[in-house]
C-alpha cells in the first residue's frame, strides 16, 4: 500500500474509505448521470449519496443469495476488504432497505457476481448536497 507524506500533501486522505471509488465518474454510461459536488461540511452524507447513486443499478436475487454489482466493485474490491463477503456487507449498506434485509440473512454464503461496464461516454449532470 502507499502511503503519501502529510507534510507534502494536506489534503490526503488519513484512513482509506470505500466510498471513494463511488465519487469518481469517468462520463461513461456505466457511471451515474450525476457528479455530486463535495463540500468539507457535508463530505460523509454527500459520499454516501455518491454510494447510493452509485448502487442504485445493484440486484438482489429474490431470495438474497446472489448480489450483483457494478463493475468498479469487482475493480476495487480491495477498497471494500480482504473478503467477497466485505464487498457485499459494505455495498448493502447503501441499497434500499428490502434489499438491505435480504442480504444480511445471507451475507455468510452471498455469491456476488459484477456488471459489465460500457465505456461510451454521455454528458454529465452536477449535483450538489
Amino acid at each position: 500500500r502507499f502511503v503519501l507524506p502529510k507534510s507534502v500533501y494536506k489534503h490526503a486522505l488519513k484512513k482509506s474509505d470505500y466510498r471513494i471509488n463511488f465519487a469518481l465518474n469517468c462520463g461513461s454510461t456505466s457511471n451515474p448521470e450525476y457528479v455530486q459536488i463535495f463540500t468539507a461540511e457535508n463530505l460523509d452524507n454527500e459520499l454516501n449519496i455518491a454510494a447510493s447513486d452509485y448502487l442504485a443499478v445493484a440486484k438482489v436475487s429474490s431470495n438474497g443469495k446472489t448480489l450483483t454489482l457494478p463493475k468498479i466493485c469487482q475493480w476495487y474490491s480491495a477498497d471494500f476488504g480482504r473478503k467477497h463477503t466485505d464487498v457485499a456487507r459494505l455495498c448493502a449498506r447503501h441499497l434500499v432497505e428490502q434489499d438491505r434485509m435480504r442480504i444480511s440473512a445471507n451475507l455468510s454464503a452471498i455469491h456476488t457476481r459484477y456488471l459489465g461496464f460500457d465505456f461510451k461516454c454521455r454528458p454529465l449532470k452536477l449535483r450538489l448536497g
